[in-house]
């Protein structure tokens, strides 16, 4: 377990991120969805954030199926600048990249109080929780959005 430490990144980027993502608590979930209105999945939530806010030059992917390429949106967002972290060093304002039965195709949000945000398609919508140990033990990697 470990414990989400205070974020050094720069503070007005870091409420932004956090302000953003919480924002978009309750939107509905859509397989590769990309709005507030229509709907978002878990990249749709790291992509819009990103774009909103100017950090990855309008980057988006929608080339991949329910059952996502493991290394795909890991390797685009490494591609548009993100900085790989070791996830002992994730902060709010992060992207954790979270395996699910064992295969790292799930991404979500890390914000203050030991949160994150995430699209989840069994409940069909962006959901606020707390992390829990399972969860903590499914994180595979983190990353930081550029100029983070």
């Amino acid at each position: 377990m470990f414990p989400v430490k205070t974020s050094s990144l720069p503070h007005r980027l870091h409420a932004e991120i956090e302000e953003l993502a919480l924002g978009l608590v309750g939107v509905p979930f859509r397989h590769q969805g990309r709005s507030r209105i229509t709907g978002l999945d878990c990249a749709g939530v790291a992509i819009l954030i990103g774009q909103e806010l100017g950090l990855t030059n309008g980057f988006d992917t929608v080339a991949y199926s329910a059952r996502p390429n493991v290394r795909q949106f890991r390797e685009t967002m490494l591609a548009v600048g993100c900085t790989p972290l070791p996830i002992t060093d994730a902060q709010p304002g992060d992207l954790m990249r979270i395996s699910i039965r064992g295969w790292p195709v799930h991404v979500a949000v890390l914000v203050s109080g030991n949160r994150m945000v995430h699209a989840w398609s069994p409940r069909k919508r962006v959901l606020l929780e707390a992390i829990h140990d399972k969860q903590r033990a499914s994180f595979r990697d983190a990353m930081r959005f550029p100029n983070g």
